[in-house]
């Protein structure tokens, strides 16, 4: 058959290897936008981002607006910084649950999209004479 065309459906690991690189930034880009409530002055000094496991923690009780419940947001500014301590064990577990969650999807996708792929593509053998 030197026309077939041989589809074979992306491996488990390879999915995962491709999303390694899109964890981190995902993990990043989910603190930076993620709000959090805060409920008391005592929560504004320590107030924890990131998703699915808080990694970044900040002191935000300079911003104490006097009425609560507030809404926060990470605060990242070069020329006025506010003490934040980053916590890499936590960052590094939400780099992996994210990175095979991203895996799982797409070696799911790509499967789905292969079979009907496959069926459409794949020549047929002529039925074998007796």
């Amino acid at each position: 058959m030197p026309n077939s065309i041989n589809i074979r459906p992306i491996s488990w690991m390879t999915a995962l290897i491709s999303c390694a690189p899109i964890a981190p930034i995902l993990c990043w880009t989910i603190a930076n936008i993620m709000k959090v409530r805060v409920d008391s002055p005592a929560q504004l000094s320590q107030v924890s981002f990131g998703w699915p496991i808080p990694w970044i923690t900040q002191d935000q009780t300079r911003f104490n607006p006097g009425n609560y419940p507030m809404v926060s947001q990470l605060y990242l500014n070069k020329v006025d910084p506010v003490f934040t301590d980053y916590h890499w064990v936590p960052f590094s577990v939400d780099i992996i649950l994210i990175g095979v969650g991203l895996g799982t999807i797409l070696w799911g996708l790509l499967r789905v999209w292969a079979v009907p792929y496959r069926k459409r593509r794949t020549p047929q053998r002529p039925p074998a004479e007796k």
